[in-house]
């Protein structure tokens, strides 16, 4: 019974990613006014954007295709998060990590002992090929 589940939940991820269009960048923020977290997904054809609001940004699943560029400010995040704009692309992420053509979600690790210009991140894979 589990088994089935577990199909159907990466079926339907699936699908829902196969009718997307995949963004070329994603910028991801606080928002001290709504108290939520800010996805903004950029897409090539005629800078067109897309904005997602989240109660926390780990709850965003980013496309199994997207290889652009992701920033995250968490300079202005609730308590518990060490204020910086981290960025990085997604396509050297993935294959340092042989994550290629999978959907991941990434959180900050708040309590890292990294350096002024390091951030550690936990990586969830949602789907693998």
């Amino acid at each position: 019974m589990i088994k089935v589940d577990i199909i159907k939940r990466l079926n339907a991820l699936e699908q829902r990613f196969a009718k997307q269009d995949v963004p070329v960048s994603v910028m991801i923020y606080y928002n001290d006014a709504s108290n939520d977290w800010i996805v903004n997904e950029r897409y090539s054809e005629k800078a067109k954007t897309k904005t997602i609001h989240l109660k926390h940004y780990k709850e965003y699943i980013f496309h199994p295709e997207f290889e652009g560029n992701v920033v995250i400010d968490i300079l202005d995040a609730p308590d518990g998060y060490v204020g910086n704009l981290h960025r990085f692309m997604m396509k050297d992420l993935k294959k340092e990590n042989h994550l290629e053509g999978c959907s991941i979600s990434i959180e900050i690790i708040a309590d890292s002992s990294d350096g002024d210009l390091e951030q550690s991140f936990v990586v969830t894979v949602h789907q693998k090929p």
